[in-house]
């Protein structure tokens, strides 16, 4: 795990700047505390800042070449094949000088060409400058656990880990992408390929860009069959017991948590108390032998703890577990993790992450986690509200609705997402529409008609006749089971842009690599087969797997609702960062963008604080950007600079504690 960056310019005699590369991998120091290399070679430049995991001698540090030179790779992530894939090169006489899995990437670039990124098994984005071919060829893996981003202009390619790193090239100007910020607003994140800043893009999952002396050709190696393509691949039209598939899909993760272990450094599991990462800690006690070190994040707030529900599987389990109790300051260290994210990110889970990384990272370098679990086997409380609107029926739901509606209404006002409160309240919103518009619904954080009360006149009318949802609705097929639909499109659009992203960012802020099992392409085909009365009731997701470890887990955990990895934001609103938000939404230079109606912004905050409402997504996906302007924006490249350096910094003292 590490960081890679690059540079190729059309004009091949032009050489470059050693200083470019040097402060684009300042840039990435964070993300690789343990060493630095760049090659070198006419008009072309790979740099990369290396994490050690894998073969911690000197033989593995990259860039890494082939036999003779001509050919250079920098890998981000882990082949989890690599053994077997080392097999069958050196048989092909290829000679290896590392025990490096990243290594393994270069060779088979060699022998393969383009079609060698398909054979890999793994998380990762890398580069590979072909100098036969005087091309560069950059890959992301096929569910985009690991980012990439890129900007080309007339005169060379760049490209990097992380969005800010890029903007160490002073001929890139940072202006904002107002389609991108306004798809921004309906998700919480921007969509790939945009990242917010016009020019610079990144690298959907499952794809290669093949660029040669200016040319660029984006190609997809890799994508998700549909479930029903799944079906007939695997044969799952329908047989098979549901006690089989079980079997099965419980076969399938322990294989693949097996295939994760791999490590020359410490490794432990993130245990939330949840069923996805209490699976993944009882496969990986199984697998590795001895204890295992087992890490849950504490908070002062209960219905955000989960400590106790984690302690209750670790026990069970016999691991090593460390209980880490946080008490974040989240205003101050949001600049920093808006800084690191380089593109407009409103997800405030990811606060969440950062802070478990910061402490998990001080006792081991790799981490293992349950992410991935609730897109394949229908964990969130949408997918059984989805189930639920299909089973009434529309008609029934229209009475539903109003029903519950009057019901939450005389309840108390301070409504937590994680409330009984909170949970109706989002039930109702979508009671009325057919599944599919309900699923759009509940995922929107501002809709249309929010935005045109958000927007001043310049921008609604360049920006509302533009559908965001429309993104989403492309990776629908018309399934006679919607859930089918909604299950395939969490898998294409929302954990490729939103959860892996995430988990990336905030754990490599602190140098710790963050492994998920339940990604492996062998066991997301065959959750794609499945049925999704296998993955959804009525009162629980996630069916087949608690059927699968029944008596294998306690029965508190296989019970438990979801409660997701999470802040008490709502509450934070109201307290902590309460000024924070409306001294940045509110003052001048905020107004002066010309993006918003103060009036707006000021409703939303008074009714949050009041109680009469829970805003706490918008105010913070709103807080987020305005920091993103004044940081990549307004301050330009400086600003994402100075954090990156105080952020390597801590990464590396930390690493050392």
């Amino acid at each position: 795990m590490c960081g890679i960056c690059g540079a190729v310019n059309v004009d091949r005699e032009r050489p470059i700047e050693p200083g470019l590369m040097r402060e684009m991998l300042a840039r990435l120091a964070h993300r690789g505390p343990d060493g630095e290399g760049i090659a070198t070679g006419q008009g072309a430049a790979l740099g990369h800042r290396r994490l050690s995991i894998i073969d911690l001698s000197e033989a593995a540090n990259q860039p890494l070449p082939n036999e003779n030179g001509s050919v250079l790779g920098v890998v981000n992530g882990e082949i989890y094949n690599h053994r077997e894939l080392r097999g069958t090169l050196e048989g092909l006489g290829h000679r290896f000088r590392s025990r490096s899995d990243s290594e393994v990437a270069v060779h088979l670039y060699e022998e393969h060409g383009l079609e060698a990124f398909d054979r890999l098994e793994g998380q990762f984005a890398i580069a590979i400058w072909d100098g036969n071919l005087e091309t560069l060829v950059l890959a992301r893996d096929r569910m985009g656990e690991k980012p990439l981003y890129y900007h080309e202009s007339t005169s060379r390619i760049l490209f990097a880990s992380e969005l800010r790193a890029l903007l160490a090239d002073p001929g890139i100007a940072a202006s904002p992408d107002d389609l991108a910020i306004h798809h921004y607003l309906t998700f919480k994140y921007v969509p790939s390929p945009s990242t917010g800043i016009r020019g610079i893009r990144k690298l959907p999952a499952g794809h290669l860009l093949h660029w040669e002396r200016g040319r660029a050709s984006l190609k997809r190696y890799a994508s998700l069959p549909r479930p029903q393509e799944a079906r007939e691949a695997l044969g799952r039209g329908g047989g098979g017991s549901d006690e089989t598939l079980a079997d099965q899909v419980r076969e399938e993760i322990a294989r693949s948590v097996a295939g994760r272990l791999e490590s020359d450094v410490p490794i432990g599991v993130l245990l939330s108390g949840g069923i996805d990462s209490a699976i993944v800690a009882y496969e990986a006690s199984r697998a590795r032998g001895g204890r295992l070190a087992t890490f849950t994040v504490g908070f002062d707030e209960s219905d955000y703890d989960e400590t106790r529900a984690a302690a209750a599987v670790a026990a069970h389990l016999g691991t090593d577990h460390h209980p880490l109790r946080v008490r974040p300051d989240v205003a101050a260290a949001l600049p920093e993790m808006v800084a690191h994210f380089g593109e407009p990110f409103g997800d405030s889970s990811a606060a969440a992450v950062w802070f478990l990384a910061r402490e998990v990272r001080r006792h081991v370098t790799v981490a293992l986690g349950g992410d991935g679990g609730d897109e394949l086997f229908g964990g969130y409380d949408r997918h059984r509200a989805i189930r639920l609107y299909g089973e009434l029926g529309r008609s029934r739901a229209s009475v539903l609705g109003p029903l519950l509606s009057r019901v939450t209404g005389s309840l108390p006002l301070a409504r937590s997402r994680r409330s009984l409160v909170g949970r109706l309240e989002r039930f109702v919103q979508g009671s009325a529409m057919e599944p599919l518009e309900a699923n759009n619904t509940l995922l929107t954080v501002f809709s249309d008609t929010e935005k045109s009360a958000l927007y001043t006149a310049g921008l609604d009318a360049r920006m509302l006749d533009i559908d965001s949802v429309n993104l989403l609705r492309r990776f629908y097929a018309d399934a006679a089971d919607p859930l089918d639909d909604i299950l395939y499109a969490d898998l294409c659009l929302g954990l490729a842009d939103q959860l892996l992203p995430k988990v990336d960012i905030a754990a490599m802020a602190s140098a710790l690599e963050v492994r998920s099992p339940f990604l492996d392409r062998d066991l997301v085909r065959l959750a794609l087969a499945l049925p999704s009365r296998l993955k959804v009731g009525r009162r629980r997701g996630k069916q087949i797997l608690r059927a699968a470890y029944s008596g294998r887990l306690p029965k508190r955990t296989l019970a438990g609702r979801k409660a997701g990895f999470g802040l008490p934001v709502d509450r934070w609103m109201r307290g902590p960062l309460r000024e924070m938000s409306r001294d940045l939404l509110l003052d001048g230079r905020s107004a002066a963008r010309g993006y918003f109606q103060r009036g707006t912004i000021e409703r939303l905050l008074e009714e949050h604080v009041s109680g009469r409402a829970n805003h706490d997504d918008r105010i913070w996906a709103l807080l987020c950007l305005e920091i993103w302007f004044r940081t990549f924006i307004d301050a330009g490249a400086s600003a994402a600079s100075t954090a990156g350096r105080e952020s390597a910094g801590r990464a590396a003292k930390d690493g050392a504690a």
